[in-house]
């Protein structure tokens, strides 16, 4: 299991799965990466602190 700094990295580095090209502007660019990288972070956190454990798998 990941550390919560773990976590922190991959929400920034979850940013980079979007292709910057396809937004008019640099700022839709900008904050489609921040949403892309805060959900990355957020879907990880789900499954492997409440459903894993809920399931009564260890990670």
């Amino acid at each position: 299991m990941l550390t919560n700094l773990d976590v922190l990295i991959l929400t920034i580095l979850g940013g980079l799965f979007i292709n910057p090209r396809r937004y008019r502007s640099c700022w839709t660019a900008v904050l489609a990466a921040l949403a892309t990288g805060i959900a990355t972070g957020a879907v990880y956190m789900l499954v492997t602190r409440v459903l894993l454990p809920w399931l009564g798998v260890t990670p």
